[in-house]
This record gives C-alpha cells, sequence and structure tokens, in this order.
C-alpha cells in the first residue's frame, strides 16, 4: 500500500512538472500572457505556432523552436484577467466555433485555472490558422474580446505578407458638431492579410503618433479564415491637412515589424 501511494505520488509530481505552473494574472484589466516568451503580448499580435504549446517545453528564448529547458511554468498562451473566478473564459477558432476543452485535437483550451483559460498546442495548425479570439470577463463581469493571430511555423516568417489596406480611400465621419472644442472626428479602413497591432499617424508628415487603444476600434470579421479587420482611428483635435496612417503587425519574434501605409486629406 505504502510502495502505490508513493507510485501515485510520483505520477502526479512528474506530471505536473510537465505541465508546469501557471504565470501570474494581471492586477486589473485583461491581457494576454505567452508563457514561453514569459510576455504579454498587445491585442492583435502575430504568433507562430512553434511559440505555444500545451506544457512546460523550454526557457523564454525570442525564438522560435529553439530548446532551453524548461523552466517552470507552462507555455501555453493564456488570455488572463483580474477576476478571481474559476472557469472563465472562451477561446474561438478564426472562423468563429468555439475551441473545445481538453486535449483530443491539435488546438485545445484548459480553464481549470482562477481567472484565466489557456489555448494550447499539441499538434501543427496549417488547416486553422489565422486569427483567434478570446472572450473574458474583467473585474466588474463585463465580457472582453482579445485576438491574437496564430501561423504555422512556416508561413509566420513570411516578411512579404503585409497588412493590406483594402479598398481605394478610407472613409470620414465627425462624431461631434463642427463648433465642439476640439471636434471629435474618425478615420475608417478595412486591414486584411495579417492583424493590425499597431496603428501610427501623423498630420501633414509631422511628427507620428501610436494611436492608444482608447482611440482605436477594431471590428473583425471572418472571412475564409482570413484576417479582416475594419479599424477606425478617433481623432480629437482642430487640424487642417493631410492625415497619414500606417498599420503594423506586431510579429513576436525578434524579426521586424511589417507595415502598410494609407493617407487621406480630409
Amino acid at each position: 500500500m505504502l510502495l502505490w501511494l508513493f507510485h501515485l505520488s510520483l505520477v502526479l509530481h512528474v506530471s505536473c512538472q510537465e505541465f508546469g505552473s501557471l504565470p501570474p494574472r494581471p492586477t486589473t484589466g485583461v491581457r494576454l500572457f505567452l508563457g514561453e516568451e514569459n510576455v504579454t503580448i498587445a491585442n492583435f499580435s502575430m504568433i507562430a505556432a512553434g511559440l505555444f504549446h500545451d506544457k512546460d517545453i523550454d526557457q523564454a528564448d525570442n525564438a522560435i523552436g529553439f530548446l532551453l529547458g524548461p523552466d517552470g511554468q507552462n507555455d501555453g498562451l493564456w488570455c488572463q484577467s483580474s477576476l478571481n473566478q474559476n472557469m472563465i473564459g472562451t477561446w474561438y477558432y478564426p472562423d468563429g466555433t468555439t475551441v473545445p476543452l481538453g486535449s483530443g485535437s491539435p488546438l485545445f483550451a484548459n480553464n481549470t485555472a482562477t481567472g484565466q483559460i489557456g489555448l494550447l498546442r499539441i499538434g501543427g495548425i496549417g488547416s486553422i490558422q489565422g486569427l483567434y479570439s478570446c472572450v473574458i470577463p474583467i473585474e466588474e463581469g463585463i465580457n472582453q474580446t482579445l485576438y491574437v493571430a496564430a501561423y504555422g511555423n512556416g508561413d509566420f516568417p513570411k516578411d512579404n505578407e503585409l497588412p493590406v489596406i483594402y479598398g481605394s480611400s478610407p472613409s470620414f465621419q465627425l462624431l461631434s458638431s463642427v463648433d465642439a472644442d476640439p471636434p471629435v472626428f474618425s478615420l475608417s479602413f478595412t486591414v486584411t492579410n495579417r492583424s493590425p497591432t499597431i496603428v501610427t499617424c501623423s498630420v501633414d508628415n509631422g511628427n507620428q503618433f501610436n494611436v492608444s487603444d482608447n482611440d482605436l476600434i477594431r471590428t473583425v470579421t471572418p472571412v475564409n479564415n482570413d484576417v479582416q479587420v475594419q479599424v477606425s482611428v478617433i481623432f480629437r483635435m482642430r487640424v487642417s491637412g493631410l492625415y497619414k496612417c500606417s498599420v503594423t503587425t506586431d510579429r513576436i519574434t525578434t524579426t521586424p515589424l511589417a507595415s502598410t501605409n494609407m493617407a487621406i486629406r480630409n
């Protein structure tokens, strides 16, 4: 009996060690956390399949598939909330269907931890790559949606695959009265092919500024597993001139960012 208990304890210890410990959760709000790199990644970031797993594989190395040995932390992609509640959150495939809980498919979700749900991988994702989403509540119980573009290791490093601004020109909409101080207006355009992580704008080729999440609205429409995102930039200023914005995909590796530009005269 004692030997059996010892054997059971050893099996449980090895199993937990392979899975790894859970990453720390945020103190406020929600976030996406990449266990292998031990970093919080921005909404609409792009990652390779080789950067997330179902267990503790390697240390943070900022490279794809370069193994350095376990570091004790699970290497999945975790959608996290500061809400102290069990079994929360849902992951969705690029086509909008739900990622199943538990192993048995190349990608599966794990919601057994408090305040977070992991997207875990045990196989290739070539047939299911694209823009994944996670819906998870904040402290007040209001659901938030976070996005990440996940691609197979072979498709991920194609630097010629840039985000594309679709259509001939963006649209302009006045959101306040003309006499408001300052007036509020938006520029909207559609981005395809790669996810729009960062939007940078300037007026009359002046100083560039990154558009904050508070002034950025990104609406996703699944189209044949492609990334199609309606981007609206909110401006609060009274400045006439040429408004120019660039859209950047943040690839979570050491490779440079990839971007494309658009411009509109007000």
